[in-house]
């Protein structure tokens, strides 16, 4: 599966996502344990990576709905549903259920334990995305505070343009009055990313696509729209 996904070969991920469906259903429930459903869930946590790359948020959705009586309920908190539950809320996001999204990604940032830091760092940045999208203004500077004392004690200390994004959030989102000075504040933020290179370290950038982002409330432009216009889909 992670070749198909590598290779960009969307039909034979579901073609094997169809296989390890059909025989999951054929078992009978004595034969299933949870080191079956561990496996199983991996192998559906990889399809919703491979569908995110493919700008097929929806098909990564309903992947996970169909699993997850099966397995995620019956684990506690580990790697594969940190996972699971971040592409789960990257997945809804871009379908503008943001209610949703933030449901999922809250499962992540409220995780006790040390499994994936780096993709609780992140919970922890997209949440504020997230939050923004939902209109929660007057939360934002809480969070923000919030999540970056969870980043420096857990050695994610925000820097470059996460440290820029904190401190919009915390400082300036209170104070724009009207659309204009919106985008010319979200414009301001773009261009502060643009100024990074590849090289310079994001919380945010392996997994999601600010720039994008940031051009689709510039615009006022659905984010998916924008994402695939780029992608050439």
């Amino acid at each position: 599966l992670g070749a198909a996904d590598f290779t960009g070969k969307e039909k034979e991920a579901d073609a094997i996502l169809k296989k390890a469906n059909d025989f999951y259903k054929s078992l009978a429930k004595k034969n299933i344990n949870k080191s079956f459903q561990k496996a199983f869930a991996s192998l559906i946590t990889n399809y919703m990576s491979g569908q995110l790359y493919f700008l097929k948020p929806e098909k990564a959705v309903n992947a996970f709905v169909e699993m997850s009586t099966r397995t995620f309920s019956n684990f506690q908190p580990n790697d594969l549903n940190i996972v699971g539950y971040t592409n789960l809320s990257l997945s809804y996001f871009s379908l503008g259920k943001y209610r949703e999204a933030l449901s999922c990604i809250n499962r992540v940032v409220n995780i006790k334990n040390n499994f994936r830091m780096d993709i609780q760092a992140f919970g922890r940045m997209f949440l504020l995305i997230v939050h923004y999208e939902m209109k929660n203004l007057d939360l934002l500077p809480y969070i923000s505070k919030s999540s970056e004392r969870w980043l420096n004690k857990n050695n994610y200390s925000p820097k470059n343009f996460d440290r820029i994004l904190l401190d919009f959030f915390k400082y300036k989102i209170l104070k724009i009055n009207n659309a204009k000075e919106e985008a010319n504040e979200l414009s301001i933020l773009l261009a502060h990313f643009k100024k990074f290179s590849d090289k310079d370290y994001s919380i945010l950038k392996n997994e999601f696509d600010m720039a994008s982002w940031l051009e689709s409330k510039i615009e006022n432009r659905p984010f998916a729209e924008v994402v695939r216009e780029k992608a050439g889909k």
